[in-house]
């Protein structure tokens, strides 16, 4: 998967066919976890690296969009050897939201949206940031970012801290 840019505009070529990126993160240097194009040729799961990766079709107007993601960052019911997982929003806050989200629902943390919604404006300000959450720009054409959390070493106190105020776990 070869992302090129052409008048301005982001591109993708996944195994020989073109198309219009709308978005696509990257974990680490280069490794796609997720795209969404769309172009005037179907998207399949043989084109993708391997049997790790899923495709979900959309119509969006009159265009047909593909979602393609690698299945290990976006299952959220169960632990696994993938630590880390991937939250993504229509907005990059939306995305820190869902994330924050899960990490209080995750360890049983009593807070209320409001809360919630307090701590993701100050990471989108950029006046709290963790190195257990991570923001990954788009490589695609929305400009909006996904969260990456990363519960290797991830605790309880941890995730108090992150929502009592702490600048950095």
């Amino acid at each position: 998967m070869d992302i090129f840019e052409y008048k301005g505009k982001k591109y993708i070529s996944i195994n020989g066919k073109d198309y219009f990126l709308i978005r696509a993160y990257q974990k680490g240097y280069g490794k796609l976890i997720f795209v969404q194009v769309t172009g005037q040729t179907p998207l399949h799961k043989e084109d993708l690296p391997n049997n790790e990766w899923n495709v979900l079709r959309t119509k969006s107007g009159k265009r047909i969009v593909w979602t393609a993601y690698n299945k290990k960052y976006f299952k959220y019911d169960t632990d696994r050897e993938n630590p880390c997982l991937a939250f993504l929003g229509a907005t990059t806050r939306a995305s820190y939201f869902i994330a924050l989200r899960f990490v209080a629902r995750k360890f049983n943390l009593n807070l209320h949206d409001d809360d919630i919604e307090k701590t993701t404006d100050c990471y989108v300000a950029g006046k709290k940031r963790s190195s257990s959450i991570t923001e990954q720009d788009d490589s695609g054409n929305s400009g909006q970012s996904i969260v990456i959390v990363d519960f290797t070493y991830f605790s309880q106190k941890n995730a108090e801290t992150i929502f009592e105020g702490g600048d950095e776990i």
